[in-house]
């Protein structure tokens, strides 16, 4: 099964409108994936949250037990992935997770717990065929166990770095 909470259902473009983004949140999973009952989390901005499997655009945090047990950062577009291993343990805990993408969508920083964790430049999305909106993933693929995922808040920002 799968749940997912999102924005508002549809995606949308924000990369085109020469905007620096920032979506930060506080989550936490109730238990970890495993090899019993696997699932996976993704957490940022992302298409495909209503959809099966992984977002094809996006940039995002991703964990699940089979890449190692740690947080991913994520950076997609058009299924063209640059995965970075943050090096921090997923745990049960709240961690607070931070999505800032520049203007220009040449750089995507990654942050938990107000640590920089990872600093992408590879396959940002960009453009009206690359679109995406903000929001939280499971998806479980083994097991028959309900998993939760608890979210504390989170806060959205889209400034306009230039006058239109």
């Amino acid at each position: 099964g799968r749940t997912c909470l999102n924005a508002s259902g549809t995606a949308f473009n924000i990369c085109s409108d020469a905007l620096e983004l920032c979506f930060q949140t506080r989550c936490a999973p109730e238990v970890l994936s495993d090899g019993v009952e696997r699932f996976f989390l993704a957490v940022g901005f992302m298409n495909a949250v209503t959809v099966a499997g992984l977002p094809t655009n996006g940039m995002y945090f991703y964990y699940t037990d089979t890449i190692g047990g740690n947080w991913h950062a994520v950076c997609t577009a058009n299924s063209i992935t640059t995965l970075v291993d943050t090096g921090v343990p997923a745990t049960i805990n709240y961690k607070r997770f931070k999505v800032l993408k520049n203007q220009n969508s040449t750089s995507c920083k990654f942050y938990i717990d107000d640590v920089l964790v990872a600093d992408i430049s590879t396959n940002i999305p960009t453009g009206a065929a690359q679109l995406y909106t903000y929001g939280w993933k499971i998806e479980k693929s083994l097991g028959i166990t309900q998993r939760n995922f608890s979210i504390d808040y989170y806060d959205l920002r889209m400034v306009r770095t230039t006058y239109r």
